[in-house]
């Protein structure tokens, strides 16, 4: 069957891309979710292509690409996160998927120099495969275990044992912790937002010269965090005499807490607000507390030190645009920061 791929303008395509996202992708890529996703980014709108066979207009795909601002070497650029791609059940062939991707990617180059962002599924890397990409990249999950009633649970079926093994184990767990006394001048709060400019400017003066990274602006924030419509996401900041020194964002989901983003001034605060991050967390009950990082990001080594350990790693692809040669063009040599913040919800 031959396919044919065209981009469909955002505002036009709400109902039906919408419609056909939350029936094939995910029951949440409602209207709602459209709307803040595709049309109110900061950044400007989603771009999105789809796939119909060449004798009807019938939907049978979707790829789409959200806008970011990128720094590089102290420089912005364009990006794109890649998401939302679905092909419909009957037409899970590599053909279709294969030329909504290759459309997606032709139609992001145009010619400025930038950067496209994609954390694939496995059905995606085969694609991938064939456009001759490679994810040399991964995004590591990073896991501090808190309480140990579920686990126990598991395997000692008599409630009144388990929890008696379980609150012996959560006290050897839960002194682990207690690092803030190495906090210094540092004082921490929870911060509701609007967050204001002061985040900006941090995005740009905290920024390593030698990595390339979303630019994580007030306006950016407000957005990601504090309007997505299906999730509740906290801040933690870390601040000397009044002054922001580093923030830490998380949000819970049954019963297990996960760090969407860490950025800090200093390592020491970055440290400061993971500690104080775990025994906020604990005192809510959370099992386990989760962050995902990019393995090769040197930050990594923050985490670890609090006691969180390795766990199962996700590929990601990293392109420099425009592609030459058949979408070839890759960007792996860059050292990236990464975090779970990054992925589209």
């Amino acid at each position: 069957m031959q396919t044919s791929v065209h981009e469909i303008e955002i505002s036009s395509g709400k109902v039906a891309l919408s419609e056909f996202l939350s029936k094939y992708l995910s029951k949440g890529a409602d209207e709602q979710r459209y709307t803040w996703l595709y049309m109110d980014n900061p950044e400007g709108q989603a771009r999105a292509w789809i796939a119909t066979p060449s004798h009807s207009r019938e939907m049978i795909g979707v790829a789409a690409a959200f806008p970011r601002r990128i720094l590089h070497s102290g420089k912005e650029i364009r990006g794109w996160v890649l998401g939302d791609f679905s092909v419909h059940p009957n037409h899970r062939s590599l053909g279709p998927a294969l030329a909504l991707q290759r459309a997606c990617l032709e139609g992001l180059s145009t010619g400025e120099e930038g950067f496209c962002l994609d954390f694939p599924s496995d059905a995606m890397l085969a694609v991938y495969k064939r456009l001759h990409i490679d994810a040399k990249a991964e995004m590591i999950r990073l896991a501090k275990p808190l309480r140990a009633d579920r686990k126990v649970a598991a395997k000692l079926p008599v409630p009144l044992l388990a929890r008696g093994v379980s609150a012996i184990v959560n006290a050897a767990l839960g002194l682990r912790g207690h690092n803030l006394l190495n906090a210094g001048p540092l004082a921490f709060g929870v911060e509701t937002g609007p967050w204001g400019e002061e985040f900006t400017e941090a995005a740009f003066r905290w920024a390593d010269p030698q990595e390339v990274r979303v630019l994580r602006t007030a306006a950016y924030l407000n957005w990601r965090f504090g309007r997505h419509p299906g999730k509740t996401y906290t801040m933690l900041t870390a601040r000397e005499n009044a002054e922001l020194r580093g923030f830490l964002i998380y949000h819970l989901f049954e019963g297990d807490a996960f760090i969407n983003e860490l950025h800090g001034q200093s390592d020491a605060a970055s440290r400061a607000l993971i500690d104080w991050a775990i025994e906020k967390v604990r005192e809510e009950g959370v099992h386990t507390v989760s962050a995902q990082w990019i393995s090769t990001q040197c930050g990594r080594k923050l985490l670890e030190e609090s006691g969180f350990h390795p766990r199962e790693s996700r590929p990601v692809v990293l392109l420099g645009l425009p592609h030459k040669d058949g979408c070839s063009t890759q960007s792996q040599t860059l050292s990236w920061y990464l975090t779970e913040g990054d992925r589209e919800s």
